[in-house]
């Protein structure tokens, strides 16, 4: 079976992978930045706990919107593929009659 949607499958693993670095980089810095910050220490563990919620947050939309893509793309596949099996079932059928 043929891939289609070349593009989108291509714009779907980038929007996972820049997920996974937004998530990397993102925890480097909520550690970093805290620990670099000349203010008092509670100060400093929601700046890092702020900056963990925020990266989270956004590593996970970056990351659903590829799985989003996938899943779109896999429905697409699974109802192609159902439509040829049922068609190939209704012409072998259809020549019992």
């Amino acid at each position: 079976m043929e891939n289609k949607f070349k593009a989108l499958r291509f714009i779907a693993i980038i929007y996972k992978i820049l997920g996974i670095v937004i998530l990397v980089i993102g925890i480097a810095l909520s550690i970093a930045l805290p620990l670099s910050a000349p203010q008092p220490w509670g100060s400093r563990i929601g700046a890092f706990l702020a900056l963990l919620f925020a990266t989270l947050f956004y590593a996970l939309f970056i990351f659903a919107a590829g799985e989003f893509i996938s899943l779109g793309l896999a429905i697409e596949e699974n109802t192609r593929y159902t439509k040829e099996i049922l068609s190939r079932k209704k012409e072998a059928t259809s020549g019992i009659d």
